[in-house]
């Protein structure tokens, strides 16, 4: 059975449902095609996920979010994932890989699945889910960074479209925005994060 997290009806971050799922939904106010292209191109990818990216839009074409550009190969962010599957302005499924403090989980993949949905010629609704977390301490460890790991990156896409890009030289305070996506787990979350 699938364990499904809503940020409005999360239970318990610490899940032990054989197959859990990180799931958030919230709105962005901007039309469906730009919020598609904020998630498929690497200038949009930079605007707001991190300050380096690499996409290729294409099946198995390279999908990666550097958090730090400068780092060492296998440091940098999320490195060596693909593009496994898109709809065009719906649907970008790609693989996803935890950070390198888990590398037992780092050395697999995960899912990631972006949904798009026009709410109107100028809000779009974004659901982010990720599956395929295994099972044991780690992957425990790699499901709860996750629960909170989202709502910033949700946050940071709504900061895009409302504020503008982000100044990855002085990022902004997205707690606000990632307590409305993620509640009290964002805020652990960012907490942790120091």
């Amino acid at each position: 059975m699938s364990f499904l997290i809503i940020a409005a009806l999360l239970a318990s971050p610490a899940s032990t449902s054989p197959d859990p799922v990180v799931r958030y939904e919230f709105t962005v106010a901007a039309p469906r095609d730009s919020v598609w292209a904020a998630w498929t191109t690497e200038r949009g990818l930079r605007s707001f996920f991190g300050p380096g990216s690499r996409i290729e839009l294409r099946t198995f074409g390279e999908f990666q979010i550097q958090f730090d550009p400068n780092a060492k190969p296998g440091s940098r962010g999320a490195e060596g994932n693909v593009v496994l599957a898109f709809e065009p302005l719906r649907m970008l499924t790609t693989t996803w890989d935890a950070p390198p403090k888990f590398p037992m989980a780092r050395a697999q993949r995960t899912f990631l699945q972006i949904t798009l949905a026009a709410e109107s010629p100028r809000a779009t609704r974004v659901t982010i889910q990720q599956s395929g977390f295994g099972a044991g301490e780690e992957w425990q460890q790699v499901y709860r960074y996750f629960l909170g790991a989202w709502t910033w990156v949700g946050a940071a896409l709504q900061y895009r479209f409302d504020v503008g890009p982000i100044d990855w030289s002085h990022p902004p305070d997205l707690l606000p925005r990632m307590k409305s996506i993620g509640g009290d787990i964002a805020v652990e979350w960012a907490r942790t994060q120091g």
